[in-house]
């Protein structure tokens, strides 16, 4: 209802769209009733103001009825009729395109027309609500007939025939043309727009305008048809509105041509049958257009899908090859420390060498353990991105903090191969909401990646701006660099770098897990290289919370001299390691035993909660894949034995699942195999100092 009371600032706005209706309607209200005056015939002439009117109301909305109400009484002034009689009539003429407005709305019309549901929307409600106005002055024209004993004529088919021809003639014509953007058209398909519309009219004028009906015979109405039936199919329900409604014009004006070589009743008769044929050759090519244009839209629509799918099987292809390829080259890379263990397995085994040779032996083995290790986190990290099941714990962390770590940690590898690394930052330190483990994870892959793909003694730089509220890390080689083909593609999973030199080709993960985890900061990275042999640069940002000056300490330079730092006095503890991997559980207990602690071992989940009953540990390290009962029902038994001591789980469970299990069952903490046992250490040294250990779950 507030649809139909337009506010002021509606009808200001809308002033000129209603001033353009208002004269149209008039204007071509008059044409008829001159015709109708003049000419002493029945109203079955096409009435355009009905077609003006339903398609005023569909472009424009409801705003505009009165203009169309207003147009009605004005052209109604010129018709000389009982006052009654012209009330009823202009009710009517504002009714009829307000009730075919909100029918089209219940469809949900599009006025494109591209479809058959709105092409049959549009013509079933134009011949229905059409029907509106010769109803209401047929009723009342019979009510007063009945009254007053009078004659007046009861034309309603005559006139529905003639407004429902303006409304499927003119209707579509304007609410296609008015408002839409200009279709793009080859130069060919113009050509042809222009030659079939000129062999309309050379069919239509004779056939409609004069005596000559007919070429040998043959009604030129099959070579109408003809034409229509190609226009259908080539040119768009567009074009084809203008064409019928340029031949509904030309039948109406050849039947018109001939009113003075007629009798008026012989007229009439033709007349309405003219405007019939119209009618029913508009419905039913508008219906054939509306059919073959939505054919070619699914056709469209098919080769499109079917492209996507030809790019999405080569795209799986692609990754499939690169899957391979990683898989091959990631045994490459598990055997090479595998093989460097046995090695020293066997040294070890042989117990000739001197304890030099053992250690240094042990920290072989330690160092290609921990790169196993990282490459499976690796692993477990693009799984979990491919399933989007990668989170993060975000926290304000001190940007500069993370980058010192970050540098720490490959200053060994800077100095494995002779690189100088030049660091700079700014003297403001600014604090990001971030997951600071994960960004140093970021950083620590890049640098180790400048530094391996970089021949020896080469350079390598870190620089570190602010630009607003956010942080502009640069991290720039003189490495080998990366081909201009590979700089959008190094960051999708699985993807090498192949290189000339040998030794340097990456395991296709480390890149596009930097990627995904700068992303999931809120941040952006970018790789440029200008070629082979000229470095690469990754530009990596990320948003800040804020900037603030403070003292910083200073970085040390690569290859500096490190002092051992001594340990701090350990307590020592009654320790309970539940595993059934007997070598595992053996090794791990000795190495607590070196180091002054009471052990104890079980190798079942039944036996270690005897254990915990006997030996009262202090720390309990429970495996969860246990033979008899997991670790997880092994924690929720002690915790309702009421064992309060410090659980950890030491497993190689490790997604987030297990974790929020493990939390649930009542573990204090959860180590991923295989553990450092430098991080085992510091846990005990978070015993000792803090009394507790820091819990990485809360419990109520």
């Amino acid at each position: 209802m507030t649809a139909l009371l337009p506010s002021l600032s509606r009808i200001k706005e809308k002033w000129f769209s209603l001033l353009i209706i208002y004269v149209a309607y008039v204007a071509s209200a008059l044409v008829g009733i001159y015709l109708y005056a003049e000419l002493d015939i029945a109203p079955a002439i096409i009435w355009i103001p009905v077609g003006i009117a339903l398609a005023a109301i569909i472009i424009e909305g409801y705003e505009v009825w009165p203009a169309i109400f207003l147009a009605s009484l004005t052209a109604a002034l010129f018709i000389e009729a009982p006052a009654f009689f012209l009330v009823g009539m202009v009710a009517a003429n504002t009714l009829q395109p307000i009730v075919a407005k909100y029918i089209l709305d219940q469809v949900q019309f599009d006025r494109g027309l591209g479809t058959v549901k709105d092409m049959f929307a549009i013509l079933a409600t134009a011949l229905f609500v059409t029907m509106i106005v010769p109803t209401t002055v047929w009723g009342i024209a019979y009510a007063y007939n009945m009254l007053h004993e009078t004659e007046l004529p009861l034309l309603w088919g005559a006139w529905w025939v003639g407004s429902a021809l303006s409304a499927l003639a003119i209707t579509p014509f304007l609410i296609r043309w008015i408002k839409r953007p200009w279709p793009v058209r080859t130069r060919a398909q113009i050509i042809e727009i222009v030659l079939t519309h000129a062999a309309l009219l050379l069919v239509a004028v004779p056939l409609f305008m004069t005596p000559y009906t007919s070429v040998y015979g043959i009604s030129l109405i099959y070579f109408l048809l003809a034409v229509l039936l190609w226009m259908a199919f080539r040119i768009g329900p567009r074009f084809m509105t203008f064409s019928l409604f340029l031949m509904a014009a030309t039948s109406v004006l050849g039947a018109l041509w001939g009113v003075h070589d007629s009798a008026p009743e012989l007229f009439s008769q033709r007349l309405l049958n003219t405007q019939i044929f119209s009618l029913i050759v508009i419905f039913f090519f508008f219906i054939i257009v509306s059919i073959e244009e939505q054919r070619k839209t699914a056709v469209a629509k098919n080769a499109q899908r079917t492209a996507e799918l030809e790019e999405a099987l080569q795209r799986i292809h692609l990754e499939d090859q690169a899957k391979n390829e990683f898989l091959a080259m990631l045994a490459h890379e598990l055997r090479n420390p595998l093989a460097s263990i046995l090695s020293s397995v066997e040294l070890l085994r042989l117990k000739s060498g001197s304890a030099a040779e053992v250690r240094r032996l042990s920290d072989a083995m330690n160092m290609r353990v921990k790169t196993m290790a990282r490459l499976l986190d690796d692993l477990l990290d693009i799984s979990r991105i491919t399933q989007k099941k990668l989170s993060i714990e975000k926290e304000p962390s001190d940007l500069h903090e993370i980058l010192s770590h970050s540098i720490e940690i490959v200053e060994p590898i800077m100095q494995k191969y002779g690189h100088y690394l030049q660091v700079s930052l700014p003297e403001e330190s600014a604090t990001v909401d971030a997951d600071a483990t994960r960004l140093e994870q970021v950083f620590v892959n890049i640098l180790s990646n400048a530094a391996k793909y970089t021949p020896p003694e080469g350079r390598v730089e870190l620089s570190c701006t602010y630009e607003d509220t956010s942080a502009r890390i640069t991290i720039r080689d003189t490495g080998i660099g990366i081909p201009r083909i590979m700089l959008t593609r190094i960051f999708e999973p699985f993807v090498r770098i192949r290189q000339r030199e040998e030794g340097v080709e990456g395991i296709g993960i480390g890149l596009s897990l930097a990627k995904s985890l700068i992303e999931l900061h809120g941040g952006t990275i970018h790789a440029e290289s200008k070629g082979y042999r000229r470095g690469s640069e990754f530009t990596i940002r990320l948003p800040l919370i804020e900037t603030r000056r403070k003292p910083k300490n200073p970085l040390r330079a690569p290859g500096a001299s490190r002092g051992a730092r001594p340990l701090a006095p350990r307590s020592s503890f009654r320790i309970l390691i539940i595993d059934d991997n007997h070598e595992a559980a053996d090794a791990l207990g000795k190495l607590f035993r070196m180091k002054g602690h009471v052990v104890s071992l079980a190798h079942d989940g039944a036996s270690g909660i005897a254990a915990a009953d006997e030996f009262d540990p202090d720390i309990i390290f429970l495996d969860i894949g246990l033979p008899d009962i997991d670790g997880y029902e092994v924690a929720q038994r002690l915790r309702a034995a009421g064992v309060n001591v410090h659980i950890v789980a030491l497993t190689g469970f490790v997604q987030q699942g297990d974790k929020e299990r493990s939390r649930e069952s009542g573990f204090d903490h959860h180590l991923t195999k295989p553990v450092a046992f430098s991080d085992i250490e510091a846990l005990l040294k978070d015993i000792e100092k803090e009394g507790s250990i820091k819990p990485l779950f809360d419990h109520a």
